[in-house]
């Protein structure tokens, strides 16, 4: 049999879900867990992701030796506190038809397929994976849907000593990398922080330091895997005019490109910031993703902290996209029109005034290239005789 990775083809967890394989459910007498450490390395595009990623490791099996050291006879057995009920559920989700439920299967080596083969004393001398039928764990969609599942209803303990990754190392050009060391395993990494403006959260990722070589797991000393969160460019901002006087109305335009795929919990919001010397006119506030303009329903708009739309250059108003996973891999545009006031303030350390209108991330931060500044031209009669 060729080679099989477990959790093979996992779109984004990268290995070994070929070997999801944890099967009888009698302990063997002479069993052994696998302690020996290996190194899990992650890689991706830019340290930003590292940066803005919070990991959290959960084991889901353990490696067992029913051999000797020097004539192993590797298999996998579910680690213990796990929750049998979210995990029938999530193997259910998976795909997996006719989970077992009584309570001494090991549903992990039950998915898996793994087979033992027992002397007359009751001993395993032989483990194999059993792919000669067509197993749910064959299509790569099966990890992505079982770690997903997990990711909602996760049935398995974190980690007591969870993984502290390395700082990055590595560069634009050929990539980043961090390593964490943890004993030999097959294991759930997910991404607590939140999605940004410009960063994706992770995806959940199953990974495992072993592989399946004609039927027969072996032990590796790691695994490499990439992290699948994903960053995006700024949310951009632009006006018609860069110049203008009292009176005369600016057009604003507001776009982001939303990721494809969308991860799991992603949100999307315009947080706006319009300076002293303009009044929004929300009237005028039309959203489409790409050239179709979405309904009311679609978005929400919060302005109250901008009495009658006026700016003053420290609140905000906000655009939320109601479902942003509706709209995967296209750009959402934010237009409206604002119009000038006599209470424009003047430039800092120039003798013209101007208005500015600017984006800031969740954290009140201004997003690079979003504020763009009108100068605004006047003039004043000053009589001095009759």
């Amino acid at each position: 049999m060729n080679m099989r990775k477990f959790f093979a083809g996992v779109a984004a967890a990268a290995t070994l879900l070929g070997g999801l394989a944890l099967g009888a459910a009698t302990a063997n007498a002479a069993e052994t867990t696998v302690t020996d450490n290996a190194t899990f390395t992650f890689k991706a595009e830019s340290k930003e992701q590292f940066d803005n990623a919070k990991l959290t490791a959960y084991k889901l099996v353990d490696y067992v030796n029913y051999g000797t050291e020097t004539n192993p006879v590797y298999g996998v057995k579910t680690v213990a506190g796990v929750d049998r009920t979210k995990l029938r559920n999530a193997l259910t989700k998976a795909g997996f038809q006719n989970v077992p439920t009584d309570d001494t299967t090991d549903l992990m080596a039950w998915a898996m397929n793994q087979k033992e083969v027992k002397d007359n004393q009751g001993k395993v001398t032989q483990v194999t994976f059993d792919w000669s039928q067509n197993r749910p764990w064959q299509s790569p969609s099966v990890t992505r849907k079982f770690a997903d599942a997990l990711l909602a209803n996760n049935a398995f303990p974190a980690v007591s000593s969870n993984p502290t990754f390395n700082t990055a190392t590595g560069d634009d050009k050929n990539g980043w990398t961090s390593t964490t060391t943890l004993p030999q395993g097959l294991y759930l990494f997910l991404d607590t922080a939140a999605s940004t403006s410009t960063m994706s959260k992770a995806v959940p990722m199953i990974v495992g330091s072993g592989t399946v070589t004609d039927g027969k797991l072996a032990l590796a000393g790691g695994a490499q895997v990439d992290l699948k969160n994903t960053k995006s460019e700024n949310q951009k901002k632009s006006a018609n005019a860069t110049d203008a006087y009292v009176g005369q109305t600016i057009a604003y335009t507001l776009s982001y490109a939303i990721p494809d795929p969308v991860p799991d919990g992603y949100t999307l919001a315009f947080n706006d910031v319009p300076s002293k010397g303009l009044t929004v006119d929300f009237t005028s506030l039309k959203v489409t993703a790409d050239t179709t303009q979405l309904d009311s329903t679609a978005y929400g708009v919060e302005s109250s902290s901008l009495t009658d739309g006026k700016g003053d250059g420290t609140n905000k108003f906000v655009v939320t996209i109601t479902n942003p996973s509706l709209y995967a891999g296209k750009t959402i545009t934010v237009t409206y029109n604002a119009t000038v006031t006599k209470d424009a303030e003047q430039a800092q350390g120039a003798t013209y005034h101007e208005v500015w209108n600017k984006l800031v991330d969740n954290n009140g931060t201004t997003i690079p290239g979003t504020e763009p500044k009108t100068k605004i031209f006047s003039f004043d009669f000053t009589k001095v005789n009759a």
